[in-house]
């Protein structure tokens, strides 16, 4: 029997499984397919603010781990905010972010590859590059270290008896015996919290990202994003370069994707910002769905009614980002070691006025 049985090998998942296990606690981990299978292995790979302040301190916190792990370096790359009319305004609040105005030609003397007529914004505080999948591995190789159960392949289910929870049952009958779960499994976390539909608080935001290959000589230096207004059509340009490939969309929908049809307009999108684009190569397309609360902040600690049932879900795009902090806070509240913060408690719309 382990103290803690955790479903979902996500950044955050194995973020919790890390903490538990580094604080003495014997957890088993069971993910359906494999570690960072999902929306934390499909990311567009930067690591960012999320320019707002109730999750702020769930960014540094996260930042912090993953320094800590050697997922990033101490310094950020900067994120680049394009547009005939990117704001300061939005990130004032965020002294840390140094926030830089920039007209059309300073713009492109940091980034020649940008499109001519567009101003700008550079944070040089946030905007830190991390390969898809890259942090969440990290994340699982350290909990394995620490004594922590990962098992993969093993699609589970929570068992409930008489108001409490008493663990998880494998797709292969196997039974993982424990009075504490915590339920990380993104979007899929409120069908399996509650299979009856009653508590659905977590969706399915899902997106397309198209990774391309730059001619040789030509590259992008800063995560850059369009800020000029609401989605479009539901595709809005960014870019993340990595390495070898620069990672490109992003598209967000509460439907399935056509990821071809998507790919093609990301790529026209991004080409009116980086006109480099039309001569890129493609490498991969990637879908996911993210999974997202109705008001945007994460589901953290006890579910409502079932004794020993936590979860952990509901960062949207910013798992990566804030998920490392919030798999310390999940992972403290079921250890009873602290509480968790009243803005991401799973039970907070019955508590407010």
């Amino acid at each position: 029997m382990s103290d803690v049985v955790v479903i979902g090998g996500g950044i955050v998942g194995t973020a919790a499984a890390l903490f538990l296990a580094e604080a003495g606690a014997s957890v088993t981990l069971l993910e359906a397919e494999a570690v960072a299978a999902a929306a934390s292995g499909r990311n567009a790979g930067s690591i960012q603010h999320p320019l707002d302040a109730a999750r702020a301190e769930l960014y540094e916190e996260s930042v912090a781990i993953h320094r800590r792990f050697g997922v990033i370096g101490e310094r950020a790359a900067g994120l680049l905010a394009v547009g005939p009319d990117a704001a300061e305004a939005e990130v004032a609040a965020f002294a840390g972010l140094r926030a830089e105005a920039l007209d059309s030609d300073a713009l492109r003397a940091i980034e020649p590859e940008a499109a001519e007529g567009l101003s700008g914004v550079l944070l040089h505080g946030t905007g830190f590059p991390a390969h898809p999948a890259a942090a969440t591995r990290r994340l699982a190789e350290e909990a394995r270290a620490r004594g922590a159960e990962i098992v993969e392949g093993v699609r589970a289910t929570v068992e409930v008896r008489d108001g409490r929870a008493v663990g998880a049952r494998g797709a292969d009958g196997k039974d993982h015996a424990s009075d504490r779960v915590l339920v990380a499994a993104g979007p899929w976390s409120s069908t399996l919290i509650d299979p009856g539909g009653a508590w659905t608080p977590v969706g399915a935001l899902w997106g397309v990202t198209v990774q391309v290959a730059l001619p040789p000589g030509r590259r992008v230096a800063h995560r850059v994003e369009e800020w000029d207004g609401p989605f479009a059509s539901g595709v809005q340009f960014e870019a993340t370069p990595l390495d070898d490939v620069v990672v490109l969309g992003a598209s967000r929908s509460t439907a399935t994707p056509d990821e071809d049809a998507l790919a093609a307009e990301i790529l026209a999108r991004a080409a009116r910002f980086l006109p480099v684009v039309a001569e890129a190569t493609t490498v991969a397309v990637r879908a996911c769905a993210r999974p997202l609360t109705p008001d945007g902040l994460p589901l953290l600690g006890p579910v409502p009614g079932v004794q020993g049932l936590h979860v952990a879900a509901g960062h949207g795009a910013y798992g990566i980002s804030l998920g490392p902090a919030s798999g310390r806070i999940a992972a403290d509240a079921l250890l009873d070691r602290a509480p968790v913060p009243a803005a991401f408690r799973a039970d907070r719309e019955a508590l407010r006025p």
